[in-house]
C-alpha cells in the first residue's frame, strides 16, 4: 500500500471524525434545549446504535461485492445530506426518522478499515496504518470541539453546524474518489462473516472474560462521555467553548497516546504479563475516575482528564492482545470480528440505561457507572489470574 493511498485514508478518518465532532458532544446539549426528557434522548442513542449494528453487516457485504472505495463514497453523500437536514429537525419524531438513517450510513471507519484489508496482504503494514489510522482519528477530536463550542452560542448555531458538518461529508466523499481500487481479492472470492453465527463459534470457556472486560470498559466510557457537555455545565457551571477545549484536550492526549503507545508499553517490567498490565491499567482508571467525581474545580477535573483518556487508550490495545494471545491462528478473524462488535451492543443498551439513571440520580450517576464497571472488571481479571496460577 503506498504513501498515497494511506495518507487519503488518514485525511479521509480525519475529517470524519472532525466532522462529527462538531455535532455529537452537544447534541444531547440541543436535544434538550428542544425539550426532550432524558429517556427519550436515551432511546434516541440506542435506536442510533441498534441500525449501526445491524447495519454493519450489510455494508461490509455490500463492500465485499462492489468495493470499499464505491461504497465509501456513497455512504459519504448519504451523510453530506442527512446532517443538514437534521439541523432543521425541530421535534423528537422528526429526530426519530433521521437518526437511524445516519446511523446505517455512517460506516466510514469499518469502510476505511476494509479498504486496508483489500489493498495489503502484509499483516505488518496492517498494524503500522490501523495504529496511524487510530492516532489520526484521536486527532479528528482536537479541532472540532472547540469550533462547536463558539457556533452553538450563536444565531442558528446548531443548524450551521449540522450544515457544515454534511459540507466536510462531501469533500471526504470527493476525497474517497481519489482513492484507487486494487483489491487483493476479486469481488466473487471475497465473502463477509455473518455475525450471529461468528458468536456460535466463539470458545466461550476460553475467552468469555475478556469479552466481558471490554463490555464492562465500554460501560465506563460511554457513560462518562454520554451527557459530557451537559454535566459540565452543571456541575462547575462552564460554558460551551470551555467544554469544547476540555474535549479538545483529550483528544489531544489520545492522540499522541495513539502514535507512543508502543514507547509508553516500554516502561511497564518486562515480567509482567497482559493480565497485570490490565490490571494495573484498570486500578488506575478506578482511582481516575473517583478523582474526577470527587473533584472540586473544572481545572483540576482537566487534570485528572489526562491519566483518564491515556489508559483509555491503553486499555484498548491490552484488551485486544490478551484476547490474541489466547486464541488460535484459524479462530482470528471470526474472533476478533466478534469482539468489535461489542462495542455496538453495549451502546444499543447503555444509552437507555443511562438516560433512566440520570433522570432518578442526576448526572453524577455515570460517574457510579463507570465506577462499578471497573471495579467489576478488576475482580474480573483478579479471579482470572488466580485460576489461572491454579491450573
Amino acid at each position: 500500500m503506498n504513501n498515497v493511498r494511506s495518507k487519503l485514508l488518514y485525511v479521509i478518518s480525519y475529517v470524519d471524525v472532525l466532522a462529527v465532532s462538531l455535532i455529537i458532544p452537544l447534541f444531547n446539549q440541543h436535544l434538550q434545549s428542544m425539550g426532550i426528557s432524558n429517556v427519550k434522548i436515551g432511546l434516541l442513542g440506542s435506536i442510533y446504535s441498534a441500525v449501526q449494528f445491524f447495519a454493519s453487516p450489510i455494508i461490509g457485504h455490500t463492500s465485499d461485492v462492489y468495493g470499499s472505495k464505491r461504497v465509501l463514497i456513497v455512504t459519504l453523500l448519504t451523510c453530506s445530506i442527512c446532517y443538514p437536514i437534521m439541523g432543521q429537525a425541530t421535534t423528537f419524531i422528526a429526530m426519530l426518522t433521521i437518526r437511524p438513517i445516519i446511523g446505517f450510513a455512517k460506516h466510514t471507519q469499518l469502510l476505511c478499515k476494509n479498504y486496508i484489508q483489500e489493498s495489503t496482504d502484509d499483516e505488518k503494514e496492517h498494524f503500522r496504518i490501523f495504529g496511524n489510522l487510530n492516532g489520526f482519528t484521536s486527532l479528528g477530536y482536537i479541532i472540532g470541539p472547540v469550533i462547536s463550542g463558539y457556533l452553538i452560542n450563536t444565531e442558528n448555531g446548531y443548524s450551521n453546524m449540522c450544515c457544515v458538518t454534511g459540507i466536510l461529508f462531501a469533500v471526504n466523499a470527493l476525497i474517497s474518489y481519489f482513492l484507487q481500487i486494487k483489491s487483493k481479492k476479486k469481488p466473487s472470492q471475497r465473502r463477509s462473516t455473518n455475525f450471529i453465527t461468528s458468536f456460535k463459534h466463539i470458545p466461550w470457556a476460553t475467552c468469555w472474560d475478556l469479552f466481558l472486560l471490554k463490555c464492562l470498559a465500554v460501560f465506563a466510557m460511554f457513560s462518562f462521555y454520554l451527557n459530557y457537555h451537559t454535566a459540565m455545565t452543571t456541575r462547575f457551571g462552564t460554558t460551551s467553548v470551555q467544554n469544547g477545549y476540555s474535549l479538545s484536550l483529550q483528544g489531544l492526549v489520545r492522540a499522541l497516546a495513539a502514535f507512543f503507545i508502543h514507547k509508553i508499553f516500554e516502561l511497564f517490567p518486562n515480567h509482567l504479563n497482559t493480565s497485570h498490565r490490565m490490571r494495573i491499567i484498570y486500578g488506575i482508571l478506578i482511582v481516575t475516575f473517583s478523582a474526577l467525581y470527587l473533584s472540586s474545580s473544572f481545572y483540576l477535573f482537566l487534570v485528572f482528564l489526562v491519566p483518564l483518556n491515556v489508559c483509555l487508550c491503553f486499555i484498548r490495545i491490552v484488551n485486544h492482545d490478551a484476547l490474541v494471545e489466547r486464541i488460535k491462528d484459524h479462530q482470528k478473524g471470526i474472533i476478533l470480528g466478534a469482539f468489535n462488535n461489542v462495542t455496538a451492543v453495549c451502546r444499543f443498551i447503555l444509552p437507555l440505561c443511562s438516560g433512566y439513571i440520570v433522570d432518578v440520580f442526576g448526572y453524577d450517576g455515570s460517574y457510579l457507572i463507570s465506577i462499578l464497571s471497573l471495579v467489576v472488571g478488576l475482580i474480573v481479571i483478579s479471579m482470572y489470574s488466580v485460576r489461572q496460577k491454579v491450573d
